[in-house]
């Protein structure tokens, strides 16, 4: 019985080390903090300026229009955010503000690159450089 259940043990750390998990790709919470400066969505630049900042597992800044400010549920570099709460001023030309927003909501991953910040999903690309 005792060499079955070291047979057995052997067999599980061996599964064990060959599992295809790499729990280091993709950058970390220490790896994504600070400042960054929106370039562009999906290529093209929007009306008006955007900021991102990352803390932890906090992310916000100032949108073209509004401040915003979110959770991100998943463990960095999976990106699931929750509600994301914003200021609710007017301005004159809202186009960017809507097209920025919707690119965030729609978010799933983080890259980081010697140029920036990426977050993607499956519709959008917003590309960040940092501050």
């Amino acid at each position: 019985m005792t060499f079955f259940k070291l047979t057995a043990a052997i067999g599980i750390m061996a599964l064990a080390a060959c599992s295809d998990t790499d729990t280091t790709s993709g950058p970390t919470a220490a790896d994504l903090q600070g400042s960054f400066n929106l370039v562009d969505i999906d290529g093209a630049p929007i009306t008006g300026s955007a900021t991102l900042e990352i803390e932890g597992a906090r992310l916000g800044g100032q949108g073209p229009c509004n401040v915003y400010g979110a959770d991100n549920m998943a463990e960095w570099p999976a990106v699931d955010l929750g509600p994301i709460a914003v200021t609710r001023r007017a301005c004159i030309d809202m186009t960017g503000e809507a097209i920025f927003l919707n690119a965030l909501e729609q978010v799933d991953k983080v890259e980081l690159g010697a140029d920036g910040l990426t977050l993607s999903g499956p519709d959008h690309v917003m590309r960040f450089s940092p501050a």
